[in-house]
Parts: structure tokens; sequence; C-alpha cells
């Protein structure tokens, strides 16, 4: 389902009291998913933020946990609240936002976040689309599993949407 490349190009190392930490890669995830819908109706699925509210899964939400999605023209916002207190926010902007290809940086509203470039392609095929997600920015190992397992869990939870008609 994924693939991962990495690149110690451009890899500024991460300094801790003098002491060199695990340095910061060029990381890429790229997934295809095949998902039983036409693009136009997969596309207002991944910008509208109703329904994004539906799709998006974050490593370790539970059921208490509740996405709430906010979007002004080309900016957006997604806030988890865990038991009715604010966890984490992500924002994004959209670079390209045609029905078929979305381009947006996204970065976690935390200190020492740091921006990754996100490309979604959707292309038709019979009775379904497929939708090719690639996502690269410089981040440390731990940050790079975090993106990796939502966008999985996100993507997967978008199929199950459509799967049901």
């Amino acid at each position: 389902m994924s693939k991962t490349t990495l690149s110690r190009q451009h890899a500024p190392e991460i300094f801790t009291r003098d002491v060199v930490t695990e340095p910061a890669l060029d990381r890429r995830i790229s997934m295809k998913v095949k998902v039983k819908e036409g693009t136009r109706r997969i596309f207002n699925a991944l910008i509208e933020p109703e329904y994004r509210e539906l799709w998006i899964r974050l490593p370790g939400q539970d059921q208490s946990g509740r996405i709430v999605a906010l979007q002004s023209k080309d900016l957006f916002r997604i806030d988890y609240f865990q038991s009715q207190t604010l966890s984490l926010t992500i924002l994004g902007s959209y670079r390209k936002c045609r029905q078929r290809k979305i381009n947006f940086n996204w970065w976690k509203a935390s200190l020492n976040s740091v921006s990754s470039f996100v490309e979604i392609r959707l292309d038709e095929c019979f009775d379904r689309s497929i939708l090719s997600l690639t996502r690269c920015g410089m981040f440390e190992k731990q940050e790079y599993f975090w993106h990796k397992e939502m966008w999985e869990g996100s993507l997967a939870k978008l199929q199950e949407l459509f799967s049901h008609h």
C-alpha cells in the first residue's frame, strides 16, 4: 500500500545539548487506493470540512475523540478534541485545488512543527476511482511514522465510507 523513499540530501542534524540526535530526512510517503465512487464525490469528500471530519483518522484517536474541520478560502484547520480538550491542531493551505489534483501544505500547529507537501491525484477507472497520495517533507523518524499511520488510517476510512452504496 505504501512506499518509503529516504534521502540524506539536505538532512539537517538536530542538536540537543551538544548531543547529535537522529537527523531529519527527506521522507516520502506514496499510497494508492481504489475507491468505489466517481472523482467528483471523492473530491468533495476530500475538501469539504463536514466530510473531512468523517474520514480523517489520527494515530491514537479513540472513541471519545472528536475531529472538527474548518475552512476559509484556501486555508483549512483540523482540530482534534479528546475528552472535550483540544489535543491537536493541523493547519493547511491549498496550493492547487482541482477536481482531479489537489496540492497543499500541511503542518501541526505546535512548536518545531515542519510543513509537508501533499499531492492527491484522482483518476477514474470504470466504476471506481484511484486515489494516489504523495506526501514529502523533512521529518524525524517518529514524525514520519505518525504521518504514515495517519494517511493509511484516513484513506482506509475514506474507502469504507464509499463502500456502502
